[in-house]
């Protein structure tokens, strides 16, 4: 299952973090974080290959990360997924009506962190406050207390804990998305 986890600071309290893990379906073939749109060339992202998208991109102001979900658009013209995140770092709404099978939606911007969700129906819209929190294909799960503090000796532990009950990550990009410089940093795994 993909996640996105997120620490949102107070205001004025640091940089927005996101770590994001691909998992699904690893025999989709994909390219790894790179320029792959000649029509946007601030956009880095990872492509899907098959439908020329992207689940997760980045510019030097924005974030967006789409996790797949169940329900949505039903029938033969059902669209990709991974415009949606293209179009969401180009500032363009969602379309109306979406085509596309359920998803949610993950944008980091300056001015916070947006998930919009959508298995159907009208589209559901939060603002995350403040606070650590983990999105996978349902929705915002919790509010993750426990990451709150870790320093850089525990990742190990952490990883093999996760690697035990999830298996290994078929991809991980750790983010820090600074407002006051409207930047976004990325290492790869």
């Amino acid at each position: 299952m993909c996640t996105v986890v997120i620490r949102v600071p107070e205001p004025g309290a640091g940089p927005v973090r996101v770590l994001a893990v691909r998992d699904e379906d690893p025999q989709r073939p994909w390219r790894s974080l790179g320029a792959w749109w000649p029509d946007r060339p601030a956009v880095r992202g990872v492509l899907d290959e098959l439908a020329g998208g992207a689940w997760l991109a980045v510019d030097d102001s924005n974030l967006a990360v789409l996790l797949n979900r169940a329900g949505g658009a039903e029938g033969p013209d059902v669209t990709s997924r991974g415009s949606l995140v293209l179009d969401a770092l180009a500032g363009r709404a969602l379309p109306d009506p979406l085509t596309t099978l359920g998803f949610n939606l993950v944008q980091v911007t300056a001015d916070g962190v947006r998930v919009t969700s959508w298995e159907g129906g009208a589209p559901r819209v939060v603002d995350l406050a403040p606070g650590t929190h983990m999105i996978d294909h349902r929705f915002i799960i919790f509010h993750i207390f426990l990451l709150v503090g870790i320093n850089k000796d525990q990742v190990p532990r952490l990883t093999s804990l996760r690697d035990q009950f999830l298996g290994p990550a078929k991809q991980t990009f750790n983010f820090v998305f600074n407002a006051s410089h409207r930047k976004v940093f990325f290492d790869q795994e």
